[in-house]
């Protein structure tokens, strides 16, 4: 073995970049994964059963192209380089997680070619996989290969051998023609030069309705209002989620219209699809089940075996004279129909991670039976004898956040919120937090939950059951509060503080319960008792500084849909009333919800002001950027149609006003409802950004420097939270998690919060419409073009659209009776009832 010595520079947490000086013994020898080197792989040992001959060498930007493909064996035959996984650790770690789990569960061979005397070829060629292209990396490994094993093919592949890929995928054979062709794309070159000048655009296309619709693409941070319209005919082959390269033809305040160009990057998103037509032995069309993917032309073995049956498929390519984009189909989930079935095959058309934790993460779990010990109480407050309790909804399990009040002698208020201090068991870097990280964020389905964490963690250990002993950190205010007849408390904080603490609650209530407690339900415990009614004065004297200070409010509604004991979609059909849950309402002086969520707010908005104090350029920060006017122009034309005698004006400028408005547009139920679920639409996304860009305003919540910290076992954000907040604490010289790092976690958690908003809005949608009645329901108009009627369901609070007689005859806001067409499947369509 020879040494050799090399350089390698990292980010460190301060943001400077270190230099990181290493010895390295090179092997003399490599295991190839052949039986010639005494060790052969199991997976080598299964293709070479099944007659391959040619093995493909990957580099990590196919890896990163072709992940789908690979983990359903597309490529049984890869022989991974090890600097394909280091470089795409460093280009790609929001993969690495995925490409691991795989290696390991097709036991496909990892050739140790980093160290390898042989394949580097000297001393000097150590250390220098950086500064050569993928290609020359995977291709020195190939000729190693081919000198070692000559008996075989081994080709280095970057993604980009289209014929290569194409015979793997066993793409369409037959063409079917567009009837006019779309213009083709720039030359790569040409692309890249407009961009690097500004000539062009480059961003993610989102398209919402790929049978007749315009896309959009967001430029800069995602959530704000900074972006490109693209009419349908301008579309040119893009399809939602593709990296698209736009020509702007046009702008105006906030927006612009523009054209695409090309495409940097297809997606290679799974969808999930049924059979829409079997066009011969070998060809048929797919469905996608989403509306914003079109129609697929595929290949199959036996297309009439798959009717009736849910697909999972990718799109390849869509070449400028063909009808549809050809794509390959990964698998089948099951049968249509099924409960199981069609939420798996939304889960896989979102990427939600459904599967078990990885062995490493299960592992690092402490024991069932783990209790607070001696040596957890060092560093901590004791708050176990402190009348602490929790308030969540009916059913919660995973309770992140308990909160106590109590009067002090010197005649102010103690108020505190205290969190489940996940850190504890969740270490960073750890197995555990990687599962953190990636899946983002606890997915909340009508029939179940995935997890975020081990439920060991999420719903036991961490868990803050009551007359348990639990670890937390928690925000301890002192408030004096002073009554004012006129408008209720007030309240003045004198001191807060932050602390690791140990405590016990004494209840878990319900939303519900509560409320009845605090309107005089006899409970045993009167310290909690008096702590739900000074924890409710501190909260409604919240809420009024809060809208004084402009907040926007809109109350969304209060149905959610549960499909909890049934098999089939059909089946809920049956009894529809078990499957509709509405929360109770109480006067404003017992709400629950707005009690705890007051409290929620004051500590999410301390611990970020106190985190970005300490580091001001590596706090995660959530944001909600202002709206523009623009967005909310078709909502005031319609409320000003609907009232002429009373027009109004939205301006977003001012969020309390706006809500205001909203609030009083309508004394209709369903119209106000539909007012909101309309208002809600022309808002910005709150996102999370990291501190050194800049950026602090909620808008929604009249706040600057806000964040989330109240909800670890759920949420991976609040775990990055903890982190810096504890290195604020205790003053540490650099923040938890550097700059570059806080910018990947953010982008990754908003893509997971994304998804997990739309899974749990698809899934509801799709279980609500076997709901439904088969006798009129009430619909609101929200637009009208000469294509469709698009209309609202306030019973349901689902969108649709309306077939009707005279689309002229209807105006905004007006209100119809219509009933859902049974016969188009997954679609919320309506036809006039009269």
């Amino acid at each position: 073995m020879s040494k050799v010595s090399s350089v390698s520079y990292r980010l460190h947490r301060s943001g400077r970049i270190q230099r990181v000086p290493s010895e390295v013994y090179l092997q003399d020898s490599v295991n190839c994964g052949f039986v010639c080197c005494g060790q052969e792989n199991s997976q080598v040992k299964r293709c070479l059963r099944a007659s391959f001959s040619e093995f493909l060498l990957p580099t990590e930007e196919f890896l990163y192209e072709y992940m789908p493909f690979i983990e359903e064996g597309v490529f049984p035959n890869l022989i991974v380089p090890r600097t394909s996984l280091a470089m795409l650790r460093l280009k790609y770690p929001s993969l690495q997680r995925r490409v691991t789990r795989v290696i390991e569960r097709k036991n496909i061979f990892v050739l140790e070619d980093r160290n390898a005397k042989e394949i580097v070829g000297s001393e000097e060629g150590f250390g220098k996989e950086e500064a050569s292209s993928p290609l020359e990396r995977a291709a020195k490994a190939c000729r190693w290969y081919k000198s070692h094993l000559p008996e075989y093919t081994f080709t280095a592949v970057t993604g980009k051998e289209d014929s290569l890929v194409e015979a793997y995928l066993q793409l369409p054979k037959i063409e079917i023609k567009a009837e006019k062709d779309q213009f083709p794309y720039l030359e790569r070159t040409e692309l890249q030069e407009k961009i690097a000048t500004g000539e062009l655009e480059q961003e993610s296309i989102a398209i919402h309705d790929a049978s007749g619709g315009a896309g959009r693409i967001y430029c800069g941070i995602e959530g704000f209002q900074t972006n490109i319209d693209i009419p349908e005919h301008a579309l040119n082959r893009a399809i939602n989620g593709d990296i698209v390269v736009v020509r702007v033809v046009s702008e105006s305040e906030g927006t612009g219209t523009g054209v695409v160009v090309g495409i940097e990057r297809r997606s290679r998103a799974p969808h999930a699809c049924t059979v829409l037509e079997v066009l011969d032995s070998e060809h048929l069309l797919l469905k996608p089940v989403s509306q914003k993917i079109p129609v697929i032309l595929a290949r199959a073995r036996d297309p009439n075996a798959l009717k009736g049956q849910l697909l999972v498929a990718a799109i390849y390519d869509w070449k400028s004279a063909e009808k549809y984009p050809t794509g390959h189909i990964i698998r089948v989930i099951g049968k249509e129909g099924l409960i199981a079935t069609e939420t798996a095959a939304l889960l896989a058309e979102h990427s939600i991670i459904d599967q078990e934790f990885e062995e490493a993460a299960l592992m690092e779990l402490p024991s069932g039976a783990w209790t607070v010990t001696a040596e957890d109480l060092l560093q901590r407050e004791d708050l176990r004898d402190v009348p602490i309790a929790s308030i969540d909804p009916e059913g919660c399990i995973d309770i992140d956040d308990a909160l106590h009040a109590r009067v002090l002698g010197s005649g102010l208020v103690e108020v505190g919120v205290h969190i489940a201090d996940v850190t504890h068991f969740v270490k960073e870097e750890s197995a555990l937090d990687r599962e953190g990280r990636i899946r983002g964020c606890t997915v909340y389905l009508p029939n179940r939950r995935i997890d975020m964490l081990p439920p060991l963690l999420g719903t036991n250990l961490c868990s803050l059951h009551k007359n348990q002993d639990r670890l937390t950190f928690s925000v301890i205010w002192e408030v004096e509060i002073t009554e004012n007849n006129d408008n209720g408390p007030a309240i003045k904080i004198k001191n807060t503080r932050f602390a690791k603490s140990v405590i016990r609650s004494r209840e878990s209530f319900t939303y519900d319960h509560a409320a009845q407690v605090l309107a005089g339900l006899p409970y045993s415990d009167p310290e909690i008792v008096a702590a739900l009614r000074l924890l409710k004065k501190v909260s409604l004297a919240l809420t009024r500084e809060r809208l004084a200070n402009g907040a926007f409010v809109i109350h969304s509604d209060e149905r959610r849909v549960t499909a909890a004991g049934s098999t089939t979609l059909a089946e809920l059909s049956l009894s529809p009333e078990k499957h509709i849950v509405t929360e109770e309402h109480h006067p404003p002086q017992y709400d629950t919800h707005t009690l705890v969520e007051e409290l929620m707010l004051l500590a999410n908005h301390c611990v970020a002001e106190k985190t970005a104090a300490i580091f001001p350029k590596e706090t995660l920060i959530r944001i909600h950027p202002s709206p523009s006017n623009i967005a909310f122009k078709e909502l005031e034309a319609a409320l000003n149609a609907l009232s002429p005698a009373k027009p109004v004006t939205l301006d977003a400028r001012n969020p309390s006003e706006l809500s205001k408005i909203l609030e009083t547009a309508s004394s209709s139920p369903d119209l106000k409802s539909t007012i909101n679920a309309w208002a809600s639409k022309c808002m910005t996304q709150a996102v999370y950004i990291p501190s050194f860009q800049g950026k602090k305003l909620h808008y929604g919540l009249a706040m600057e420097n806000y964040t989330h910290f109240t909800s670890p076992i759920r949420r991976y954000a609040d775990i990055v939270v903890h982190r810096g907040l504890q290195s604020a604490l205790l003053e540490e010289p650099t923040a938890a998690v550097t700059q570059v790092t806080l910018e990947d976690i953010c982008n990754s958690i908003n893509r997971s919060n994304r998804n997990s908003k739309i899974i749990a809005r698809e899934t509801g949608v799709l279980y609500a419409r076997h709901l439904m009645p088969s006798t009129p329901i009430a619909l609101c108009v929200t637009s009208i073009t000469p294509e469709k009627v698009s209309v609202y369901a306030p019973e349901f609070a689902i969108e649709g659209t309306l077939i009707h007689p005279d689309p002229s005859s209807l105006s905004l806001l007006s209100t119809v009776q219509g009933t859902l067409d049974q016969t188009k499947t997954r679609q919320m369509v309506f036809v006039c009832s009269g």
